[in-house]
């Protein structure tokens, strides 16, 4: 019966092995990507269909970051104000194209929205210091 076991086990993983082989090939020919996919390998969505982005303040610009930050239009967008380096009135985070003025603080640091056309929006703190854009795709 170990034997078996062991029959069974290897003729598994070599199942498992082909099916992803098989994939590998079928991805380079047709030229997509795991994202395309819906596997959620991006930095800048999950498989839950929200588009997830953690904003920070970069040090040396002093504007926010990623910048820009890139979405898809018509995809519910999570962006969650890291308070770690968003301070101060950089944590009032202003996109009047997406009708959004919101104070981010512990426990409240989540701006949610669901871009509906593309282009190029610009954001800003409350005093327009800190700056970024979101670019709709």
């Amino acid at each position: 019966m170990q034997q078996e076991t062991k029959k069974g086990i290897v003729i598994i993983g070599g199942i498992l092995i082909a099916v992803f082989v098989l994939f590998a090939i079928k991805t380079a020919l047709t030229g997509k990507s795991l994202s395309d996919y819906g596997l959620g390998l991006s930095t800048d969505s999950d498989t839950s269909g929200i588009q997830e982005i953690t904003l920070t303040l970069d040090p040396k610009t002093l504007d926010y970051a990623p910048n820009p930050i890139r979405v898809k239009a018509g995809i519910p967008v999570r962006i969650t104000v890291d308070l770690e380096s968003v301070k101060g009135c950089t944590a009032s985070v202003r996109m009047p194209s997406f009708g959004i003025q919101k104070r981010a603080i512990p426990g409240d640091n989540v701006i949610e929205f669901t871009p509906d056309k593309p282009g190029t929006f610009p954001f800003s703190c409350s005093m327009g210091m800190a700056q970024g854009t979101i670019v709709v795709e």
